[in-house]
């Protein structure tokens, strides 16, 4: 980003602050918020990390529908989002992300839906309705929070039933013939029991993407969640909830942007275009002479796509959660099991050949067990547990390559198997009315066995070139480490909040998920570790008007997994492996002003430095040493504006909201070729509307990606391989109508 971009960002935020604390605004306050994020309830501001939350107000005023989408209000968060969001959505928290889109390995970023923790990058692609709040933690949470949470957690909280009769029914439609319906009721059954139904469907008849080879019309959603649950409180003391959730999603997949990167008709030689870093179809093909001829048209892409572009997928969980109070102590138990099954069709390779068509079947189930038993002694508050989970996910891959060098079909199969076991404590010890230590401990035990097999079916008899593949393979790998933290607390008044924190993660390491050739490729990696060092602030100024938050943080990531290309068998292959070590650091500042009634102003920064400091570079392969890391833009802004006044007279309120973002270029992989990025772009989203002054009718328009700007959400680096390079490109500008009833 620009100097003089980030001057103007600064002088903005400046004047937004001076107008805030103007005597005109001293009747305003700002909403305070409550978080679990140490497993009870806390205000935000005394909650020594950084955290970004999410009231359900502040959902649903955003349109926010999908997981991934939270990232665009989260100071130092990316997401990516192949297929929109509803393949394997990857999330990267100050630099330290998983840049593998394969099934079976397990992200940076862990995310907990009620406490349960979802494994699989694939079961990250849910709806989103009916929340109470989301929460983002940053950096390791290695003490609290079950596995792999080396670059942080997020929370997602169901909203419950309530001690009084509520609920809502929200109804939309938009472009290109989309029907949203959303509601949920809540409140008691009887005088020790109380339950809440809640569902979510979206039906999109048209597709904003277009086949040049067919003609048809791509990105037809259907998608239905319901949610239900029960909370029983036989006695003052006792209390058990139960949820169940179920989801279906029948959407289409994605097209893939070709991404031509040798010169044409037909070479070995990188183009103009990919040295340079840009997209030039035409002048740049793929590896067999193919290139798109729509390249002028972002929304058109020429896909073969001859299994079709179809999702059927199937989620399904169970969550049991009981509370024992005795004495000064709370027992709690939170069991959780879930079920993802999924057949997922589309052209691999993004061009009109069939070079690598495929059909994927992916089948996991997952269950978890934790006990925690935690108190408040005089200054200290504790809390103690062990945690169990055990998973298994079936993967196969049906790729066809007809069209290719090879002439053949190639099938990838396995089953991978994993448990983990850990116990783990966590203390909050006041030393002082102003100073005090938090600290806490984590020892896991983890267990991975992979059975794997490829094969080459070779339907037509014609097979070329294609290496032997593997069969039979069995695996099995285990670890134990110790994760933590340490910090000390400053409490310099009521309203302001200093602390400083060392955290240790650690992601437990795996196998590739995709064809070999070799046994060495299927050989697994070994786990990561972070070192993360953090320095922040929380305050509250102007009699609770301003909320200024702001930490800098530095990570030392060392072993970190990695998608890369190797040369294996004398074909470049992609997997996942460690790459090496990197260093990040950075400073985030987050500034919430309400300086008038209805007036809410949100202003977030990011900014960081990635570098991988050392790269285990592999003969016939670049050397990433130096490089940034990947989804991980050195700049990020986010902006919200909303005000709400009354209409005179009316009985009416009316509102207008906005929300910005803008993000520096960022690197798909560790190579940073630029066609393989995506350019600083900002993204402006927008809604007004009118509510009643009960707030029981509401009534609004909104747009999404006002600018229709053709952004690209993720990219798959081929570069100097033998299938293509592709984009996904992100939706284009949409608009809508939404009403709500509340009571």
């Amino acid at each position: 980003m620009k100097i003089d971009n980030i001057c103007t960002v600064v002088l903005h935020l400046f004047i937004i602050f001076v107008i805030s604390v103007s005597p005109a605004s001293a009747q305003s306050v700002l909403e305070e918020i409550i978080v679990t994020a140490r497993k009870r309830e806390q205000n935000i501001q005394d909650v020594s990390i950084s955290i970004t939350a999410f009231t359900a107000r502040r959902i649903q005023e955003m349109n926010l529908l999908s997981a991934h989408e939270i990232s665009w209000m989260t100071p130092g968060m990316y997401a990516n989002a192949p297929m929109g969001g509803n393949l394997n959505p990857m999330y990267t928290i100050r630099g330290i992300g998983l840049n593998d889109i394969f099934t079976n390995n397990s992200p940076t970023v862990g995310l907990y839906v009620d406490e349960v923790i979802q494994p699989f990058s694939p079961m990250m692609a849910f709806q989103m309705f009916d929340l109470e709040r989301i929460e983002v933690l940053k950096g390791p949470q290695g003490t609290l929070y079950g596995r792999n949470t080396t670059g942080g957690a997020i929370n997602f909280i169901s909203r419950r039933p309530g001690e009084e009769l509520n609920g809502f029914l929200r109804a939309g439609y938009g472009e290109f013939d989309r029907v949203e319906a959303e509601g949920a009721i809540g409140g008691p059954i009887s005088d020790n029991l109380g339950g809440r139904l809640a569902f979510l469907t979206t039906q999109q008849s048209d597709g904003w993407m277009t086949n040049a080879v067919t003609g048809k019309k791509v990105g037809e959603i259907d998608q239905v969640a319901v949610r239900g649950i029960l909370q029983w409180q036989p006695a003052d003391n006792f209390e058990v909830e139960f949820i169940g959730r179920y989801a279906e999603d029948n959407s289409d997949t994605h097209l893939r942007e070709h991404v031509g990167f040798v010169d044409a008709p037909f070479s070995f030689n990188l183009c103009e275009g990919a040295i340079a870093g840009y997209r030039d179809e035409g002048n740049c093909v793929s590896f067999l002479g193919f290139f798109d001829p729509n390249a002028d048209d972002r929304y058109t892409h020429s896909n073969s796509s001859a299994h079709g572009n179809d999702n059927d997928t199937e989620t399904f969980g169970l969550t049991l959660k009981a509370n024992w109070e005795i004495g000064e102590m709370t027992l709690t138990s939170v069991t959780g099991y879930s079920e993802f099954d999924r057949v997922w069709s589309e052209d691999a390779d993004g061009s009109a050949l069939i070079m690598i068509d495929g059909l994927l079947t992916d089948d996991a189930t997952t269950f978890s067990q934790e006990l925690r038993l935690s108190g408040d002694w005089n200054r200290i508050d504790w809390v103690v547990g062990a945690f169990f989970s055990d998973d298994e996910i079936y993967f196969n891959f049906y790729a066809d390559l007809a069209e290719h060098i090879f002439l053949t079909v190639a099938e990838t199969d396995f089953t991978q198997k994993s448990s983990s076991i850990a116990v783990f404590g966590h203390v909050d010890f006041a030393l002082t009315n102003m100073l005090s230590m938090v600290g806490g401990l984590r020892y896991t035990y983890e267990d991975k066995e992979m059975r794997y097999d490829a094969s080459d079916l070779n339907p037509y008899g014609t097979t070329q070139f294609l290496p032997p593949t593997v069969s039979g393979y069995k695996d099995r790998i285990s670890n134990n480490e110790i994760s933590g933290q340490a910090g000390l607390n400053f409490q310099v008044t009521d309203d302001i909040l200093t602390y400083v924190t060392f955290n240790r993660g650690f992601k437990t390491g795996g196998y590739k998920g995709s064809i070999a050739f070799s046994p060495a490729e299927v050989e697994p990696f070994i786990q990561e570790t972070v070192y993360a060092y953090e320095a922040g602030i929380k305050s509250t100024w102007a009699n609770n008007r301003v909320r200024f938050n702001a930490a800098a943080y530095y990570s030392d990531w060392k072993d970190f997994q990695a998608f890369v290309t190797e040369i294996r068998s004398g074909i470049p292959v992609i997997l996942l492996t460690n790459a090496g070590d990197a260093e990040i650091y950075g400073m985030e500042a987050d500034l919430l002003l309400h300086p008038a009634v209805g007036l809410d102003i949100q202003a977030t920064i990011n900014w960081m430095e990635t570098e991988v400091k050392k790269y285990n570079t592999i003969p016939g392969t670049a050397d990433a040493t130096g490089n940034k890391l990947a989804n991980a833009p050195d700049f990020m802004f986010n902006g919200r504006v909303r005000y709400e006044f009354p209409l005179a007279n009316s009985g009416f309120n009316a509102y207008i909201s906005s929300d910005l973002l803008y993000r520096d270029r960022v690197y798909y992989s560790l190579f940073n070729r630029g066609q393989a990025s995506q350019a600083g772009n900002w993204l402006w989203n927008g809604r007004i509307g009118v509510i009643t002054q009960d707030g029981k009718w509401e009534a609004s328009v909104w747009g999404k990606n006002l600018t229709d700007d053709a952004y690209i959400t993720y990219h798959y680096d081929n570069s100097g391989g033998i299938f293509p390079s592709q984009n996904f490109i992100g939706e284009p500008r949409t608009f809508g109508v939404s009403v709500q009833y509340n009571f």
